[in-house]
């Protein structure tokens, strides 16, 4: 897959990715534990302080006695405290988990980029890649912080809470999950639709990026030749289509998040007439109607937020699918099995022997050149811009290969110097071609 793709968008979650990007979170298997033990302890808290709710109405507020009150007022207390603490340490280890997988991750992208060969970047715009080190690593962040491990978190709380509202009532619990069969019909249809938002989003703002790094680098060259009105109305295109993307997202986001909101106030209403029926007939307390609609409303809170987890997920696996496909850009030019590594000060003599040469599948810039420099000479090459007096120096240095002929230094050939011992003996010697003592050679 190509690396170069701005609308690839995988599922919301992808096991293969996950995998991959489980080996930059082993490092940090502590902070994960952590940060998922007090995810856990905040959920146990809270789902406490409904069933305190209860026993104050049922054993205090209904039978008009205040001994023994304090009791229950403080554990109630004791859970808001703790809830506060959890909360901090929820968040604080989460953000570090994420900072720190995004340290290591940018830093192994930034460090293969400077592997692949000078022919990547002929054809790669720079805006893209800035985007991959930036947002798209960004975005994995997110994935820990606001994504994966709050969504274990909701499912967890979901659960328990399930558990909790049958043993309370299990007649009035079958009023509660009677929304979920439609809950899920919508969320799947929003589903579809924030995807197919989330990569028009992407792909704006990679365009964007991309034309902004080109005017901006090449702003010498717009004002020279006063391409500036021409140069912002192309920009403004961009930038309305970034806008559209966006807003687009944000429709169906809000659209769901008031469905949402809608489904979960009719399902309350009818936990309040179901409930209010069973209360006059004797079937529950009145503690045990207030917990119910506390226990609905952290019900629907997660399912509520299902959305937002989702679009967040969304964007960390299409990052994760454009930064691993960067990853795995092969680099085309690397050290032969065996290489040669010179011993001591390159004495300095250079051939070129019948080397062609053209940029990606372009018509050759180089044909057939053939020349010698002995140690200690100096050889000027001139020509018109785009002759391939640069080219020499590139290819001398193996930042390309040749496509036919060879490169000799000190008698061997380039490609089959270690890559890193050829360079920095090229920079030791500082062999650029100039001077004129040896005339010149006009390259075709």
């Amino acid at each position: 897959m190509s690396s170069d793709r701005d609308d690839v968008l995988g599922r919301a979650y992808d096991g293969r990715l996950m995998r991959r990007l489980a080996a930059y979170v082993k490092p940090y298997g502590g902070l994960v534990a952590l940060s998922l033990l007090t995810l856990f302890a905040a959920a146990a808290v809270q789902l406490v302080q409904p069933y305190l709710v209860k026993e104050v109405i049922d054993g205090f507020i209904v039978k008009r006695r205040s001994d023994g009150l304090l009791l229950p007022a403080g554990l109630f207390l004791a859970t808001l405290l703790g809830d506060f603490a959890l909360g901090f340490f929820q968040v604080y280890f989460l953000e570090r988990t994420g900072q720190n997988v995004v340290f290591d991750l940018r830093n192994a992208v930034f460090a293969h980029l400077q592997r692949l060969p000078s022919a990547f970047f002929d054809r790669t715009p720079v805006g893209r890649l800035m985007t991959r080190v930036t947002t798209d690593v960004e975005a994995i962040s997110e994935a820990f912080t606001s994504g994966v491990v709050l969504i274990l978190a909701d499912f967890a709380k979901l659960a328990a809470i399930v558990v909790i509202l049958i043993a309370m009532d299990a007649k009035l619990a079958l009023v509660t999950f009677a929304v979920i069969p439609p809950m899920l019909a919508v969320s799947w249809w929003f589903r579809v639709r924030v995807r197919d938002a989330y990569r028009a989003m992407r792909t704006a703002v990679a365009r964007l990026n991309a034309s902004l790094q080109e005017v901006v680098s090449g702003m010498r060259i717009v004002q020279l030749f006063r391409r500036e009105p021409l140069v912002a109305q192309e920009f403004s295109v961009l930038d309305a289509e970034h806008r559209s993307a966006q807003m687009s997202g944000v429709l169906y986001e809000s659209a769901f998040s008031a469905a949402a909101e809608l489904m979960g106030s009719v399902t309350m209403a009818a936990i309040v007439w179901a409930g209010g029926m069973r209360l006059t007939h004797g079937a529950i307390t009145f503690g045990t109607l207030v917990a119910f609609i506390e226990y609905a409303g952290r019900f629907f809170r997660p399912v509520q937020e299902l959305s937002q987890r989702y679009t967040v997920m969304q964007a960390a696996m299409a990052s994760a699918e454009r930064i691993f496909a960067l990853l795995d850009t092969k680099a085309t030019l690397v050290s032969p099995a065996n290489p040669f590594r010179p011993e001591g000060r390159a004495r300095g003599e250079i051939v070129f022997d019948n080397v062609t040469f053209g940029y990606g599948d372009g018509k050759p810039v180089l044909r057939n050149v053939s020349f010698r420099v002995r140690p200690g000479e100096r050889l000027a090459v001139v020509g018109w811009t785009g002759a391939g007096k640069s080219t020499l120096i590139r290819l001398l240095a193996r930042l390309y290969d040749v496509r036919e002929g060879h490169i000799l230094l000190d008698g061997i050939d380039v490609r089959e110097y270690d890559l890193g011992a050829l360079r920095r003996t090229i920079a030791a010697r500082s062999l650029p071609l100039r001077g004129n003592r040896r005339g010149k050679h006009r390259a075709e």
